[in-house]
This record gives C-alpha cells, sequence and structure tokens, in this order.
C-alpha cells in the first residue's frame, strides 16, 4: 500500500511539472524557429514574410533582441523608416549600452529628414563605442547638415581622421570643413599630405587652390589649379580660377589666355565673360573689352551695367 501511495502521488506530479517545462521549451523553440525563417526570408528580399516571421518571434519571445534588431534592418530595406525607429527604440530598451541599435536609428531617423533627433542618436552611439569610424561619419554628415561647417562638424572629422588617417574622402571633408571656416594654413597642412598619398588626386589640387587663395599666396594657388588641370583637363572653372588669380597678380597676359579658354570651354558663363573683359581692359584691349559687354547684355545685363560702369 505504502509504495503504491507513492506512485500515485508521483504520478500526480507529473502532469504538474511536465507540462510547463514543455510549453517553456515549446515557446522558446518556436520563436527561434520564426527568427530563422525570418532569416531566410530576409535573404530571398521577401520582405513581407520576413516582417512577420520577426515580429511572431519577438511575440514569442519578448526580450528576443537579435528579432528586434533583424525586424528594423527589414523595415528600413523596405523603406518603412517609421517603423524602423520603433522597433529600434525598443531595442534600445532592452540592450541600452549597445552602439549598433543608436547608430541604426540614427540612420533611419535621417532617412526621415529628422537632423536634431539622428544627431543625438550618433553621438550616443560615439560615446558607447568611441573606436567606430562609421558612426564618426554619419555624425559628421548629421552636424553638417544641421549647421555647415561647425566646430562640432570639424571636431567629429578630426575624429574620423584619427580613426582612418588614410582615409582620401575624409581627409578632403576635413580640409574643406578648415578652408570654409577660415582655419587656411590647417587646410593646406592636410591637403598637402593628401596630395603626398595620392598626387594624381583632381579634388585635392582645387581644395588646395581654394586654402591658398584664401591665405592670399595667389600664386600657390595658381600652381596648384595647373596641376589639377594637368589630370583634367578642360574644366573651364578650373581656367576662370586661374583667370581670376592672375587678374589680382596683374599677370593680364596670362589671365586672358586662362579666361579665353574659358568661355571657350563655357560660352554661357557671364562671370568668366566679365573677367576676361577686364583683362582685356587692362591690357590696354578696349576693344575686345567692348566685345564681351556686348556678350555680358545678352548673358547678364545687370552684370553688363556694372562692367560698362567701371572701364569707363
Amino acid at each position: 500500500m505504502i509504495k503504491n501511495s507513492l506512485l500515485l502521488w508521483w504520478l500526480l506530479l507529473i502532469p504538474v511539472v511536465a507540462p510547463q517545462t514543455l510549453a517553456q521549451k515549446t515557446e522558446l523553440g518556436s520563436s527561434d524557429i520564426s527568427y530563422k525563417r525570418g532569416l531566410e526570408y530576409q535573404k530571398a528580399n521577401r520582405n513581407v514574410e520576413a516582417i512577420e516571421a520577426f515580429k511572431q518571434a519577438i511575440t514569442l519571445s519578448a526580450n528576443f533582441a537579435d528579432a528586434y534588431a533583424r525586424l528594423a534592418e527589414v523595415y528600413a530595406t523596405a523603406g518603412q523608416y517609421n517603423d524602423a525607429v520603433t522597433t529600434l527604440q525598443e531595442l534600445i530598451n532592452l540592450v541600452p549600452t549597445d552602439a549598433d541599435p543608436y547608430y541604426k536609428l540614427g540612420v533611419a531617423l535621417t532617412y526621415l529628414g529628422k537632423q536634431k533627433e539622428a544627431i543625438s542618436a550618433f553621438e550616443q552611439a560615439v560615446r558607447l563605442k568611441p573606436d567606430d569610424p562609421a558612426a564618426y561619419e554619419r555624425l559628421a554628415s548629421a552636424y553638417h547638415y544641421g549647421g555647415r561647417y561647425s566646430a562640432k562638424e570639424i571636431n567629429t572629422l578630426e575624429q574620423l581622421v584619427r580613426l582612418r588617417p588614410h582615409d582620401i574622402s575624409a581627409n578632403l571633408r576635413l580640409g574643406e570643413a578648415y578652408s570654409q571656416s577660415a582655419r587656411y594654413s590647417d587646410a593646406v597642412a592636410l591637403l598637402q599630405k593628401v596630395i603626398q598619398e595620392d598626387a594624381d588626386n583632381e579634388d585635392a589640387y582645387q581644395r588646395l587652390a581654394f586654402a591658398y587663395t584664401g591665405l592670399g599666396e595667389h600664386q600657390k594657388a595658381i600652381d596648384a589649379l595647373k596641376k589639377s588641370l594637368a589630370i583634367k583637363p578642360d574644366q573651364a572653372g578650373t581656367y576662370f580660377k586661374i583667370g581670376v588669380s592672375s587678374l589680382i597678380l596683374h599677370q593680364y597676359e596670362e589671365a586672358v589666355q586662362s579666361l579665353e579658354q574659358a568661355v571657350k570651354l563655357d560660352p554661357k558663363d557671364a562671370e568668366a565673360h566679365y573677367a576676361l573683359g577686364a583683362a582685356y581692359h587692362y591690357k590696354g584691349q578696349r576693344e575686345s573689352a567692348l566685345k564681351e559687354y556686348e556678350i555680358l547684355k545678352t548673358l547678364k545685363p545687370d552684370l553688363a551695367a556694372e562692367f560698362i560702369r567701371k572701364i569707363n
């Protein structure tokens, strides 16, 4: 009797414990199955099915961080950025010290045109992961659109260059930011380093010329622009810049040659015709200057009126 009683108690206990354990395992297993199904759909670019699978995984396991992350990715791929933002905010509540969700949140907010919120997200990303160049790159862009060439943008670009010292694009962006903030000497030093690493970078010579112009070193600007032309010839804008710098240096013959080439390449550039007319005027070629005035009248009458006042 005692043995049978113990057996009865044991049998009664089994239904109480076993179904609960089985339910937990089933829930976890189902969540994992839904997640894996979502990965397969995501890989096949079947966004609608992937979204439903990841949502099911989250329903079955509310703290499934990877499912939230993947769901946000699919939402972003599908262009559903508001949904991506909501999902990433939920993910951040689960993993508040993980930088990646903040980074992705910043990207989604950028697509929504919410620059202030994007900046906040990227700032948090770099705080949590201070050696992530991608986050600094995005943050610099967000600062740029929020207020071009601000001190924050420059500081962020400096951090990016520190992490990627040989990234030509990052160095060029920083060089431009220096110049636009009137830090011309810093721009020159940085751009010269870029040219040492990439001697055929036409953009670097253009930006170097701009920095030299800011410093009033017009001959060095001309030299940089000529190197730019050697790499990328027949650029009307480059000939125009050489012509203007030559005018400033009273090198009228070179100014005429460069500006004639500029208007040949771009006959409708009113500013180039104005500068060429001025070069002819200073060179004593009044008839040629007046021809430029006639062209200016058809292109930009206000500029033509200003020109004729100055040469009379």
